[in-house]
């Protein structure tokens, strides 16, 4: 809808990172989906597409002088959309359209309260920051697995900021028509 925007992903790790930004560039670049709903909306090769320097979306609508223009105008030289880890950092991005946290925490990083601690101060050093664009608000969104009451995404949820919505994986039910540790469920 307004892809002279742009957009940061943010994972725990570099490679969680990368398969993301290479998910929705794949959508971009080969899907007939996309190509039926923005045949407009293509790859910019020559700006840059990989992870080394994020993603840069061209509009064949205008001229490529004036997209690029429209693009900086927006948000200067970041990229269409960028995937980094927590630990590397967005220092200095500026998302204008939205900054998604994937699975920030994992396993390594929950390992003890120390790790947790250095994540979850990185986030909000680092990355959190960045929402501060003077020319728009982005949307934040975080998908996670919850870790424990400490971690990132439950201070998050405590400061009352931010819209909270929970998709349960099942629901018990003495109907359902599943078992889970002896339990009906859907």
């Amino acid at each position: 809808k307004n892809p002279e925007k742009s957009g940061v992903i943010l994972s725990a790790t570099e490679g969680d990172a990368n398969a993301m930004g290479k998910f929705v560039a794949d959508a971009i670049s080969i899907s007939s989906g996309w190509k039926a709903c923005f045949p407009n909306l293509v790859p910019d090769i020559p700006r840059g597409w990989g992870a080394e320097l994020g993603y840069f979306i061209n509009n064949t609508d205008y001229s490529y002088n004036t997209w690029v223009d429209m693009q900086m105008t927006d948000h200067q030289r970041d990229p269409s959309f960028l995937s980094s880890s927590v630990m590397a950092g967005t220092v200095g991005k500026h998302p204008t359209l939205y900054l998604f946290a994937d699975d920030i925490h994992t396993g390594k990083n929950t390992i003890s309260p120390q790790e947790m601690k250095n994540t979850k101060a990185r986030f909000f050093s680092d990355a959190f920051p960045t929402l501060n664009n003077p020319k728009a608000t982005p949307l934040f969104t975080s998908t996670y697995t919850p870790w424990d009451e400490e971690d990132t995404n439950a201070e998050l949820k405590r400061s009352n900021v931010f819209r909270y919505s929970q998709t349960p994986i099942l629901k018990f039910d003495p109907d359902g028509n599943e078992e889970w540790e002896g339990e009906k469920c859907f």
